[in-house]
């Protein structure tokens, strides 16, 4: 929907008087830019891969994905190494961290992440750029803090480690109900899809839900 949308304006410039928004100018102007750019250089859209991510997914998701935000394990990073390797071309990575404590969430668990990141930052074409985290829904705002905090507080600590070689500098927190919160704990990514596209279709209406997009977080 967003190459059908560049397109139109490609060949429709004078569309482009419609659109008041700032950021959707500057998309226009890179996207106009980008071949002379060349290869390598800056996309008009970015996209990041933010929800679970399983092995068998893995390929599909280095094809589209810029950033992917859901590595928890180093089998999965290995999978994403083999795969960046053959297509020689370098991948962004975050390290998903379950700082909530809670069982049914995904993620390494924090005493964890630091040599899981140390492993990762030791790969050729995989890139370990930062952490995500989650917060527990519907728990009191204090516990949503404490959840950030502590993954600020990781995030600083394998910062400073050196890994990244200074390119580990993104931290993803907050989703539509918490961004403001996970803001105020240092997060310099949020993750708001339901706030800009509202509530995903019910589960199992496959003309609403699409297919495997639909088990990715709602944000």
């Amino acid at each position: 929907m967003v190459e059908e949308h560049l397109a139109r304006l490609r060949v429709l410039p004078q569309t482009l008087g419609r659109v008041s928004s700032n950021a959707a100018r500057s998309l226009i102007e890179l996207d106009k830019a980008a071949p002379a750019i060349g290869a390598g250089g800056k996309e008009p859209v970015r996209w990041h891969m933010i929800g679970h991510l399983q092995r068998n997914k893995a390929r599909k998701a280095c094809e589209v994905s810029r950033l992917i935000h859901s590595v928890d394990s180093l089998r999965l990073a290995e999978e994403l190494q083999t795969i960046a390797l053959r297509r020689d071309k370098p991948l962004d990575i975050l390290v998903e961290v379950n700082c909530s404590g809670e069982a049914s969430k995904h993620g390494c668990p924090v005493p964890a992440a630091g040599p899981l990141a140390e492993q990762i930052d030791t790969m050729i074409n995989v890139r370990v750029r930062g952490l995500m985290t989650m917060a527990a829904p519907g728990v009191p705002e204090s516990e949503v803090r404490a959840t950030f905090a502590r993954c600020h507080e990781l995030f600083d600590e394998i910062r400073r480690s050196g890994i990244g070689e200074g390119a580990f500098n993104l931290l993803s927190m907050g989703m539509s109900g918490d961004f403001e919160i996970a803001i105020e704990e240092g997060a310099n990514i949020v993750r708001v899809g339901t706030s800009i596209f509202g509530n995903a279709a019910p589960a199992g209406d496959p003309e609403e839900s699409g297919d495997p997009a639909s088990d990715i977080d709602d944000d």
